[in-house]
């Protein structure tokens, strides 16, 4: 098995024979592959559908107490947390662009200043820590990648502790969903966390969409893994032990450790459950309790979490004579951190030492090759290599310019198909998401209408509806009226169905980032079809110049796995979707004509100010005009949209297009240049021949297989 060693040091040496020969280019070469290599970034996202102590649980990894962490979400933007053994510990804060701020750097009183930046804007007492948009924490993680025996020290590791779902408001809600939904389609790994005492809830609500996206990842890309985590198991305990009534000490210790794990297991059970649900087989779930591996950790404990922890600890000694062994295996983190430190060890790392193995190796092969020629042919009587090198510089001249005019045509052929596949792509999710749920999305309205006019909370109205069925919202769209409960009732309705629509639209759009995926495995596809092709027309060129020199060249073989070589980040635009609600004043004109003119002044008008002459109120709704309206209204957004994002993908292909077009020029042109310097040799052979042998000498010594 290749080792990063071994290929940091056939780069090495590489690097130090091109220098000796002056060969720049294949000098930048080398340099960009160990910068690859060593530089290489893996990043792994905390996601969650609820708040379920996901600060708490990568405190716990740091075993210090530096992010927020309450019982209700806290964290307010995506926290890049980059680790390094001996890293400098810091913060860098990046503010939204139209704040104005520019970025600042936190070392001093870090811990207590990260808190402040992450909150929430409605929780700052002070301006200083508003408006922020990214954090990126420079701090070491006490296992990952700092174990004794974990190969991936020079390994860059990044967590992404994402904002939780359950804020309130709907700027919050949409811009934590988008937020999320972007992260975890850009990651390496996804942590899915749940809470144990609020598992239900957990597997009942999906309001970030995680299981689609996750789903999606796994089954599109083999590189993309997903850990499953249920967090404060530490409450299972208190659930086994619930049903034991007898007070003799003997009796209930027995009956204890007969118990032990009952509520555990049924909990990975629920979620290995779901998983297969969501198509995704033998889930690896771990069980973990952040709290008290916090804790345990943290080295100077107030007298209180002092307590908390022998307390907690009390009940392991209870019934377990290595309870210590049992204690450190039932909090989880040892296990759960040796299977991320083993997977990135191996699954991980050896993909990209491979990957770079290869290049590195190729680089190796060209240059024994273009020595190789320069030998067989300085070895022949000098007529007869003349001859066989104007053969060789006829076939680069002209029939090699035919092959090139094919391997452009063939790249047209690779753009054009990538091209349709990505607007193809496009379409498909666009009448997924957004068309075919606006009928959907019409009925959601009128129903959650009806329940808030009759006296629902909206929170409690898209509870219900979450869980309607189609046929009990058709129901209720045959009505076609609503009588609201009271006057406040009927402004109530009208003032949060259109917040209600535009929640259903941004789930929509947040629904659509899932097809970047798709997307990105079309430029993957893209990227390989080109290599697959120039690799196809070199071996072309170098099969018919090996004919005309009369030469068999051997190269050094190596492992090479494509698909591994193209395990690359692909740069692809991001979406260019927003969708953007104006949000209506309800104090004047009531009625469904009102309601309209409220939520789409553009079309209607603006509303009058009407009196309303008793406690009844009435809305007469057509729900086929609302849909109608909807649609109108998303008609335009989208069509600027599909424009602005098959345009960005265009450009972006039309750049790799225009790249790889240039490979086939650049290795005829180095042909030739072989081709002339050897004609110049020719003329002092016996010299050069000398000097050939030597390089190839140097080079043979300088590579490590």
């Amino acid at each position: 098995m290749v080792t990063a060693k071994t290929v940091n040091d056939n780069i090495e040496a590489l690097s130090a024979y091109f220098e000796q020969y002056s060969n720049n280019e294949y000098v930048k070469k080398l340099k960009d592959i160990k910068d690859k290599l060593n530089e290489q970034e893996y990043k792994i996202a905390v996601v969650a559908n609820m708040s379920t102590g996901k600060s708490t649980f990568i405190n716990a990894l740091f075993g210090a107490d530096v992010l927020p962490a309450f019982n209700y979400a806290t964290t307010d933007c995506a926290i890049f947390i980059e680790s390094e053994p001996d890293i400098e510990k810091k913060a860098v804060i990046t503010f939204e662009f139209e704040d104005g701020k520019s970025k600042i750097t936190i070392q001093e009183n870090l811990e207590k200043e990260i808190k402040q930046y992450a909150q929430k804007d409605e929780e700052c007492k002070d301006e200083k820590y508003k408006n922020v948009d990214k954090i990126n924490l420079y701090y070491p993680f006490k296992h990952i990648q700092n174990a004794h025996d974990s190969q991936n020290k020079d390994f860059k590791v990044i967590f992404i502790d994402t904002p939780g779902p359950n804020s309130t408001g709907g700027e919050y809600k949409d811009k934590h969903k988008n937020q999320t939904r972007t992260v975890l389609n850009d990651v390496d790994m996804a942590l899915f966390m749940f809470d144990y005492g609020q598992l239900d809830a957990n597997l009942e609500s999906d309001e970030q969409g995680l299981w689609n996206t996750i789903r999606e990842r796994k089954n599109k890309d083999k590189n993309f893994e997903v850990f499953f985590i249920i967090n404060k198991i530490d409450m299972a305990i208190d659930d086994n032990v619930r049903g034991i009534t007898t007070k003799d000490r003997e009796k209930y210790k027995k009956e204890y450790k007969e118990k032990w794990n009952t509520h555990e297991k049924k909990a990975i059970e629920k979620i290995k459950e779901a998983a297969n649900k969501h198509g995704i087989n033998d889930a690896q779930i771990y069980t973990v309790s952040s709290h008290y591996e916090l804790l345990k950790r943290i080295e100077c404990l107030n007298y209180d979490d002092e307590d908390k922890l022998e307390s907690f600890q009390k009940k392991f000694k209870r019934i377990f004579e290595q309870w210590e062994e049992e204690f450190i295996q039932y909090l989880g983190f040892e296990k759960l951190e040796g299977d991320i430190n083993g997977y990135i060890d191996t699954e991980v790392k050896q993909r990209i030492i491979k990957a770079r193995h290869a290049e590195v190796m190729e680089i190796y092969n060209e240059e024994d090759r273009h020595l190789s020629i320069a030998q067989h042919t300085l070895e022949q009587p000098k007529q007869e290599a003349q001859e066989r090198l104007n053969q060789a510089k006829k076939f680069l001249e002209h029939t090699a310019q035919e092959l090139e005019a094919q391997y452009r045509e063939k790249n047209n052929d690779i753009k054009e198909h990538a091209v349709k596949e990505i607007e193809q792509t496009l379409e498909q999710a666009i009448q997924k998401y957004f068309y075919d749920e606006i009928e959907d999305i019409a009925k959601k309205a009128f129903c959650f209408m009806q329940f808030v006019a009759q006296g629902n909370d909206e929170h409690n109205a898209k509870r219900i509806m979450n869980k309607f069925e189609t046929d009990e919202k058709d129901k209720y769209v045959k009505q076609a009226h609503i009588v609201a409960k009271s006057t406040k009732h009927a402004n109530r309705a009208l003032e949060k169905t259109p917040e209600y629509i535009n929640s259903l639209i941004n789930d929509c759009a947040n629904n659509f980032l899932d097809t970047k995926i798709d997307i990105k495995n079309s430029y993957a596809e893209m990227n390989r079809e080109y290599r697959d092709t120039f690799e196809k027309f070199k071996k072309e060129i170098h099969k018919q110049i090996e004919k005309d020199l009369d030469i068999e060249i051997e190269e050094v073989a190596f492992e090479c796995n494509i698909d591994d070589l193209l395990s690359f980040k692909v740069d692809i635009p991001s979406s260019t979707f927003a969708y953007n609600f104006e949000e209506a004043k309800y104090e004047k004109e009531g009625g469904f004509m009102g309601f309209l003119k409220g939520i789409f002044p553009f079309f209607f008008g603006e509303r009058k100010l009407i009196k309303t002459k008793d406690e009844k109120h009435t809305f007469d709704i057509n729900p086929k005009e609302l849909r109608e309206i909807i649609e109108k209204n998303l008609q335009e957004n989208i069509n600027k949209f599909r424009d602005d994002e098959l345009s960005n993908h265009k450009h972006n292909i039309a750049k790799l297009d225009s790249e790889n077009k240039g490979l086939f020029s650049d290795l005829r042109n180095a042909q030739l240049n072989q081709i002339a310097e050897l004609q110049r040799s020719i003329k002092d052979s016996e010299k050069k021949l000398a000097h050939i042998r030597d390089q190839r000498a140097v080079l043979k010594n300088s590579i490590r297989s």
